[in-house]
């Protein structure tokens, strides 16, 4: 009888580990996917910092060759 008992607390018990390997090689499963998505998100991120930093430069070369062609005025303003 106490031997019937134990075999039976042992098959749930393996059930229960079964369930819970399942559970957990779910979960990382998902944590490989999410960790895969974020290193192409941190790439794109990457991506355009870099054209954004290029496109910045452009604009400030530009700038400063327009200020040399006609420099800024100062400008009054006057309410009437």
């Amino acid at each position: 009888m106490k031997q019937a008992l134990y075999e039976q607390a042992f098959h749930q018990q393996d059930a229960a580990l079964d369930e819970l390997l399942c559970t957990v090689q779910r979960q990382r499963t998902i944590a490989e996917q999410i960790h895969t998505e974020i290193l192409s998100q941190n790439n794109m991120i990457d991506h355009l910092d870099n054209h954004i930093e290029k496109s910045t430069k452009k604009v400030d070369s530009n700038q400063k060759r327009l200020d040399c062609v006609a420099p800024p005025k100062k400008r009054w303003c006057s309410i009437m």
